[in-house]
Formats: C-alpha cells, structure tokens, sequence
C-alpha cells in the first residue's frame, strides 16, 4: 500500500482562533440556573479562553504567513458549564464586555461556582453557519443539554463560500472539546478551554518558471467531502487525533467527495517567475466503512496549455478541522530526482526515490519524507535531470567554492525546525563530531563532484530518542545554463524542496 505521510510542525506558527482580552470581576447578572448556595459556599474559578495548539501539516519550503484578522475574528462566543446536575451557567460575550489588546490577546472569565467536578465548552461564530439560530437560541435560553451538544446537534449545516472580498468574509465556527475541571476549597481554581476552527484551509501558489508567459486555464484539488460540519471536534481530546485515529463518518451517512474548482474555464496570464496565491476553505474530510482508497485520493488537474496533470494524485489524503494545508506548484520545464538512504538499510535495499517534473515538468512541492526510524547517518541525494529545451551540456547546478559573490545565490541546504513532539530541547539531527543536538537554522553542508555537475548530496545524522522526533530541512537548488539567445549570458532558476527526516512512520488505511 502506498504509503501517506502527514506530519504536523508545532513551531508553524498559524493562529487559528484568536478572542479579545478582559479580566472581568463578576459573574453573569442572570443566575436564573445557577445553583442556589449561600455565597460562603461559592468559589471563584477563573476560565481562560484561548487559541488552540496548531496542528499544519508539512508544507513548502518558505515560512508562512499569519492568518488574515477575518480568520481569527470572533464575532461571538458562548460558553457552556456543566456539572452533576446538568447545564449550571451559561456565559457569553452578551454577558461579558471584551476590550482588545493586541493580536496575541485571550479572554478570561471568572464564575462562583460551588465545589464539584465540571465540564466546560466554547463555542464560537455559530452565526456563521447557514442554519445556527435553532442551536444559538437553545444555548442563549439555557436549554440545551450536553448529550444535545453530542447527539442533536453532532451534525451542522456549514458556512456559505467566503466572500472574495476579505473585508467582508465571515468569521469561521470554532468548539472545544469538554474541559473538565475541579473547583475546591483551599487552592486556586483555573481552568484553560482551547477553541478549534471548525474548517480546515488550503493554500496553493502557482508559480511560472517556464521561462515565458503562460496562460492557467483551469485548477482543481480533491477530493473534498461534502459537509456537514461536526460541532464538537472528534477524538477525546486535548488535541486532534493524528490519522491513525481519524473517524469514520457515522454508520448511514453517504457523503460526497467533490474537487474543488480553483480556476475554471479561466486564462489568467503568469509572467515568468510570478506567483500566484490561491486560498480556500474545506470542511474536514473523512471516510466510510465501504469507501475506497481512491475516493479519499487527494489529487490535483492543472491545464496550462502545453503543460498539463490530470488526477496527480498528492501526499495527502486528508484534511482535519483546523488545518492548513499548502501546497506550492511550480510549472516548469524542469525534471529533479531526490533519493535517500541510510547506514541501516537493509541488505539489497534500494534507496527511496521521489521524482519531481515527470514529463511535463510540473512539480507539485508536497514533500520529500525520510522514514529513519533508528540512529545513525541519512544520506539524500539529488539530481537535476533536465530543463527542457536546454543541453545537459550547457546545465549544472551553481555550488557556491571558495570564494562567492555577494547577492547571487547558491545551492543550499538548512535545517529549519529539529524538535521533539513533547520535548522542544531534545532534537532528531545531531553533529557527527560531537553529538550535540543540531541548532534551528544551522546551514548542511552540501557535497558534489565537479565530474557530476549535475548531482550532490547531503548527510545528517539521527539520534535514538524515545519519542516520535522530525526535522525540516530547506534545499534550496539553483539551475545555471547558458541564454539560449546570447551564449555569453547565464541564466538561473530556482528550485526549493522541503525534505522531512523523521524516526517514525505514518500511515493511513
């Protein structure tokens, strides 16, 4: 089975759920059910509204951009308290005035309740779904019970398409697991409550290094189910499950897994070397019992006149809530192979392999995994096959020597984030010569041979550690050939991988 890989980077950092800040002295005006206690028997438990843990997926070779302010806008939240005996407060941004500060600010809420065990849920921009007012009402007068927040309403009509105009874009629905939490006497009572979008997002650049205008006349990507949106996130929480984990639909359910029609029957004009963004949102995909592994297949259709993929299929298979997703692809003329191997291979095996551009010089920038699941040395190679239209003759790859030259660049590899899941001072990559864990942004050394020059590699070496561990490294590799008009000029091109080194495998069935 082939495999699919799906890795999440917690230093990426995407906010994703964003709330005003206020510390607010005093509970809600309407106590209509909070318990009947004497005051003496109340105590004060402070709840902190804030953004979820980010879970992305491993993306392009560049640093992403923070979300938009319509992406971590909230509108309006509610949140829900339930002990022994039901539903005990309700609490919402009606009852509690908010004051912004600052993009990293969060909101704190403090309630009397008596001592007991509670569980508590945020909710957020229900008004953005098509049909909210049923569950908004029901929240607001305090009648909804908790196995209506599972059971009734487990299943949501979604949000109508964003605006084009991003002034005008609603905010995305946003829930929370059950937080449980313990008030008691003699200690200080706080509770956090991560909010979690309710939609995932994906971002794709095309970018022209054909070496002259091209015209993009139609884009897709899938598949994408079709609703509907599930209120509460999936799993137990605290975090959503990894794709081992990921739900299938309820037993019934016939859901519908359509593409997602990015540019259809269009002719926008690319200029060489310009980029263009394309961003949307999706609901979380998921599967049934009788589904197949072909209707899960993200894969993507790019007509561009003389460049062309139909239903390439892609690395992902999935999309949860709260993620994002960014996929770079580059229409080139250009064909690179990237390999890997290791100290512990077994006898006989052969190298991992991924070719980029086959054929049509398309490359699609998902990226290059290395499943190294014991310690010692990885070696990736990698190779510029061919520009189209150019002598391999008149082409190699530009390795910075002895000297180089201020403001051109070279091939380069670095190691952008090398951290453990559960421990960000243990690293995966390690210095050969001394064994100290490998700093964020160290530059690998790159090896080649003037005889080869189209042809290099690098080596990194892993330690054991005893939890799932992963590093991102940056391979930059720039193309040099003589200008097929003027011999006496050289031209450049570009060409970046994201290259992931990890201890563990990943798979999804």
């Amino acid at each position: 089975m082939k495999e699919k890989r799906y890795n999440r980077l917690q230093k990426l950092a995407v906010a994703l759920a964003l709330l005003l800040t206020s510390l607010l002295p005093s509970c809600s005006d309407d106590d209509s059910n909070s318990p009947d206690l004497p005051e003496d028997k109340l105590y004060t438990l402070t709840i902190q509204l804030q953004p979820s843990s980010s879970y992305t997926p491993v993306t392009k070779a560049e640093i992403y951009e923070p979300d938009n302010e319509y992406e971590r806008r909230l509108e309006h939240w509610w949140l829900l308290i339930y002990g022994n005996e039901g539903l005990i407060e309700m609490v919402s941004d009606k009852t509690y005035t908010a004051y912004p500060s600052g993009e990293n600010s969060e909101t704190a809420v403090e309630l009397k309740l008596p001592i007991g065990i509670y569980r508590l849920y945020a909710l957020a921009n229900l008004n953005s779904l098509q049909k909210g007012d049923e569950l908004i009402k029901e929240i607001e007068e305090k009648k909804i019970t908790e196995d209506e927040l599972k059971g009734k309403y487990a299943e949501l009509i979604g949000i109508d398409q964003f605006n084009t105009d991003e002034s005008a874009r609603k905010a995305i629905p946003m829930s929370s697991y059950a937080t449980a939490t313990t008030v008691a006497e003699n200690k200080e009572n706080k509770a956090e409550v991560e909010l979690i979008r309710m939609l995932g997002k994906v971002h794709i650049n095309v970018t022209n290094q054909t070496g002259s205008e091209i015209q993009l006349k139609s884009l897709s990507i899938g598949k994408f189910r079709k609703g509907p949106i599930y209120l509460l996130p999936y799993g137990e929480g605290p975090n959503l499950p990894e794709a081992a984990q990921f739900p299938k639909l309820p037993a019934g359910t016939n859901p519908t897994f359509t593409p997602h029609d990015i540019v259809n029957n269009g002719n926008v004009s690319l200029a060489q070397n310009d980029t263009q963004p394309y961003t949307f949102y999706q609901y979380e995909t998921g599967f049934t019992e009788n589904q197949q592994d072909a209707d899960k297949a993200f894969t993507i259709n790019l007509d561009a006149g003389t460049k062309k993929l139909v239903n390439q299929e892609i690395d992902f298979d999935w999309m949860r809530r709260n993620d994002i997703v960014i996929i770079p692809i580059t229409i080139s003329n250009i064909e690179t192979t990237l390999s890997w191997s290791g100290s512990r291979m077994p006898i006989g095996g052969l190298p991992v392999k991924k070719i980029y551009g086959t054929s049509d010089g398309i490359q699609v920038g998902t990226p290059f995994y290395c499943n190294a699941d014991y310690a010692g040395d990885v070696t990736v190679d990698f190779e510029l096959k061919s520009i189209s239209g150019i002598s391999n003759a008149d082409l190699k790859l530009k390795y910075a020597g002895e000297t180089t030259i201020a403001g051109q660049k070279y091939c380069e590899a670095k190691l952008i984030n090398n951290t453990n899941e559960t421990n960000q001072t243990e690293g995966l990559l390690i210095d050969g010569n001394n064994n100290s864990v490998l700093n964020n942004n160290t530059t690998i050394t790159l090896i080649h041979n003037d005889s080869e020059p189209l042809k290099g590699s690098f080596t990194v070496r892993t330690q054991e550690l005893g939890k799932n561990s992963s590093a991102k490294i940056e391979l930059r590799l720039i193309a040099q050939y003589d200008d097929p008009n003027d011999g006496t000029k050289k031209r450049e091109v570009e060409i970046p991988y994201t290259i992931v080194i990890q201890n563990f495998k990943k798979t999804t069935n």
